[in-house]
């Protein structure tokens, strides 16, 4: 928990390999530790990685 409350976390390697900065960014947000700092969903659906994740989903299998 001290950790935590420190915001000395990691990703494994091969996770953080494949994670954009936007993605980490918001990892960070949501572990806040402390309630008051932390964002709220709405605040968090409206961060930069989001548009990007739907926008994917919207194209057709195989497109990519």
């Amino acid at each position: 928990i001290s950790k935590q409350l420190a915001k000395q976390y990691a990703f494994q390697e091969d996770i953080e390999a494949r994670l954009t900065a936007e993605a980490k960014e918001l990892v960070a947000l949501m572990l806040e530790p402390s309630p008051p700092k932390r964002p709220s969903i709405v605040t968090l659906c409206q961060h930069g990685w989001f548009p990007v994740v739907l926008s994917e989903a919207d194209q057709p299998r195989g497109s990519n």
